[in-house]
Order: structure tokens, then sequence, then C-alpha cells
């Protein structure tokens, strides 16, 4: 049976799996869900968003608004379709079993501290993780955003900060914006963004003051697009 039109507001969120938690067993699917004015504070995740391969059905057509946190144990936000684990590889048959993860918004999220990646995304090579936007994020956190297997992602007006890592990579995904991204703080080694088999992404409105790269460029990449904010010797190619 469906879980469809929920309303979630004013928690308060000490402890468990997540602030926010839909999934794992998504045979009926969920939509529509509108979650505002929640603190957290202690659990894994502040938004956790997981199904699996085999499953079926959809996750869609979900906001998440004027949501705080203070220390997150893991994640401060994680979508994973893949969440028995296993390879992305090879691409599967999409079939009543394959499951749907769309339309999934995001604004006025705060996070002071996750204790692993910021935001990550982990969506299937057959069915990318589709229709995700950010918007008004303040987030730090041990790694930065991680995104694999996606389309159709935006994001607008973040100010991010990682204590490892690159401050943001993204993986195998489509469709991507960036605007008005903000590095406040990120590794000692102020290492790039990460764009590795990707096509169709923009950056505009980069700040992020790195006296190295701030751009490196993996694999297969097409349609790219940067504004002045990420000047040309700051961007660097891999060898194909």
């Amino acid at each position: 049976m469906p879980c469809k039109n929920i309303l979630i507001r004013h928690n308060k969120g000490l402890r468990g799996h997540g602030g926010i938690v839909i999934g794992s067993e998504m045979s009926g699917g969920v939509e529509n869900v509108y979650a505002y004015d929640c603190r957290f504070n202690g659990t894994d995740r502040v938004i956790r968003i997981k199904t699996d391969r085999g499953r079926g059905a959809y996750i869609r057509n979900c906001w998440f608004k004027d949501i705080s946190a203070d220390t997150i144990q893991r994640e401060a936000i994680r979508i994973n379709m893949l969440y028995s684990g296993g390879d992305r590889l090879p691409v599967q048959e999409v079939n009543s079993g394959t499951p749907v993860v769309e339309n999934i918004h995001f604004e006025n999220i705060r996070c002071a501290y996750a204790k692993r990646n910021i935001i990550q995304i982990i969506g299937l090579p057959e069915m990318p993780v589709n229709h995700v936007s950010f918007k008004n994020i303040e987030l730090g956190g041990k790694l930065g955003i991680d995104v694999k297997d996606a389309k159709n992602i935006t994001f607008d007006n973040l100010t991010i900060s990682n204590k490892v890592g690159s401050p943001a990579s993204i993986s195998f995904s489509d469709s991507i914006t960036i605007d008005k991204l903000k590095i406040a703080e990120t590794a000692p080694e102020k290492l790039p963004i990460l764009l590795n088999d990707v096509s169709h992404v923009q950056l505009t409105n980069l700040e992020y003051h790195s006296g190295k790269e701030m751009v490196k460029i993996a694999g297969k990449a097409d349609h790219l697009e940067f504004d002045k904010s990420v000047p040309e010797n700051k961007i660097v190619r891999e060898a194909k």
C-alpha cells in the first residue's frame, strides 16, 4: 500500500538512524511528503532516503524546508539507491523491481557538522536519481558533496565546509547546475572540485579561495560551462 500526503513539522530528534527517514522497503511507494521546522542533534543523518534494486515503486515529490542540526553521526543528507551495498555495475534491466527516486527538494537546511559527507547521492546507472534541488544550504562536515548516477540536480546558494578530500565530487551524472557555491573551509590540500564522466554541467559564481586548481575533469566529459569565477588556468583536465 502506498504512503502519500504526509506532513512532518515541529519535531526535535536526539537519537536514531535519522531525523527524517524514508525507506528502505519501498514496494508500495511514498509520495507527497512535506517536512518543515524540525531540529536534530546526534541522529545518524538529518534527512535520509533509501531504497534498493529489486524493491521497485518510487519515492517522489518530497519537500524538506527549514530544518537544522548540530552534530550528526554520519551524512547530513543522504539519498541511497544501493541500500544493501554492492556495485553500481553491471547496468541492470529496468523492470518492475527498479526503484525510482525523483522530484526531491531541500531548502533552508543547516547542519553544523556531519561526521561523514555533508551531502551524498547514490543512484543507479539504469535509473539515476532525478530532479533534486538544494537551495539556501549551509553544511559542515568531514567529507564534502558526493554525487553518483544522478541527473537534473540543482545546487543554488550553498555554503559548505569539509575537513578531508574534495569539497565536491560528481560522477556518472548529467545535467548538473551549481550556482553560488561558497566553499568556506576545506581540507588543507585545497583539492579541486572533481567532475568524472559527466555531461551538461554548469558551474557559476563559485567562491573558492584556492591557490591551486579549482576544478579537475576526468573521464568522458562534454557540455561543461564555467563562468569567470572559474578561470581557465584553474581547470585541470586528465589525459584520456
